[in-house]
């Protein structure tokens, strides 16, 4: 189980403790201290596959671009899942392919956004 607070770079760069809201069969969420930012952490296992999916979301509230007079939520998420046999790969390499995955993201996350593929 991870450990109650989690420290989210909320802003990008100030770490935030994020203090444990919620937790399930496989699931822990962790909420910020303004309620804006949500962490999760999934595992999830079948009879030949496990999965890992951390997941951060932030809510904010804005004008709708149809009616500039009424204020909407929006929410958007970020995540990565890993999806791994349950044998057949060590930590150590399923770590260097999530490495590898942050690398090129951080590398490439503008052209992403700009909707390139």
């Amino acid at each position: 189980m991870f450990a109650d607070p989690q420290s989210i770079k909320q802003d990008g760069t100030t770490a935030v403790l994020f203090p444990r809201t919620s937790v399930g069969s496989g699931i822990g969420a962790f909420t910020s201290p303004d309620g804006q930012m949500t962490g999760t952490v999934r595992q999830t296992t079948s009879k030949a596959r496990k999965r890992g999916e951390m997941r951060v979301t932030a809510r904010k509230v804005s004008a709708d671009p149809l009616n500039p007079a009424v204020n909407v939520e929006k929410s958007f998420s970020a995540y990565v899942v890993i999806d791994t046999p349950l044998v057949g790969f060590t930590n150590t390499e399923i770590k260097a392919g999530y490495q590898a995955l942050a690398d090129w993201a951080t590398a490439q996350i503008d052209r992403l956004l700009n909707g390139e593929y």
